[in-house]
This record gives structure tokens, C-alpha cells and sequence, in this order.
């Protein structure tokens, strides 16, 4: 039976750009390092896996991983002061939550979630 999820995979085009991103940036901590072809960060215990083959570009109506936070405009701030490209500012949403999008390098869709409820 399925439990947890351990990790989630995301292909990128550039390494070193997503290394940076995901662990100076977001500030997720480095948990395995297999350099060039798979770079690991801990996120909460779920693991977010970096590895070669992506391709930059538009993933609108593709997958997304949300990331929960206690303080969502403080994130949101800290994340832009950072040169984070958001596509809007934190929405309250119909469901009780806040989130504010954002993309990595390669354009991959992230969100910051606060349950609101």
C-alpha cells in the first residue's frame, strides 16, 4: 500500500541554476548530492530531485508542488526581495487557503499555500 510520498523528480535544463534556486533561494537544506545527475533537497521530509533533461519553458496545466508556509506574505516578500518571479500576489482562495504562485528556472510551477482555516 502506498504510505508517503519520499520524493517528487522534476527534470531541468540547467543544473546549476536549479542547485541554486532550490537550495540558496527557497533555502531547501542539500540532502543527497549524486552531481551531474541528481542533486536531492529535504523538504519537510518529502524529497524534491533535480535532475538533467528538462526543458525551460511554459508549464502552465502541468503539475505543480505547493509548499506550505506559516506566513505567506512574509515568504512572498523575502522570496521577491530574492528576484523570485512571482505571477501575481498572495489570493485568498475558495477553499479556505492563500497561495501566490511562482516558477523556478525552468519554469516549473510552485506555490506557497497558508491554510487559512
Amino acid at each position: 500500500m502506498l504510505k508517503v510520498i519520499n520524493s517528487i523528480g522534476i527534470p531541468v535544463s540547467n543544473m546549476e541554476k536549479a542547485v541554486t534556486f532550490y537550495g540558496e533561494t527557497l533555502g531547501l537544506k542539500r540532502k543527497y548530492d549524486y552531481s551531474p545527475d541528481y542533486v536531492e533537497f529535504d523538504c519537510g521530509g518529502v524529497g524534491i530531485g533535480l535532475e538533467p533533461g528538462g526543458e525551460k519553458g511554459n508549464k502552465e496545466n502541468k503539475a505543480y508542488i505547493m509548499f506550505l508556509v506559516d506566513d505567506i506574505d512574509e515568504t512572498y516578500q523575502k522570496l521577491k526581495e530574492k528576484g523570485v518571479f512571482f505571477t501575481g500576489e498572495p489570493t485568498d482562495t475558495q477553499w479556505g487557503g492563500k497561495i501566490a504562485t511562482f516558477k523556478d528556472p525552468d519554469e516549473n510551477i510552485l506555490q506557497l499555500l497558508k491554510w487559512s482555516r
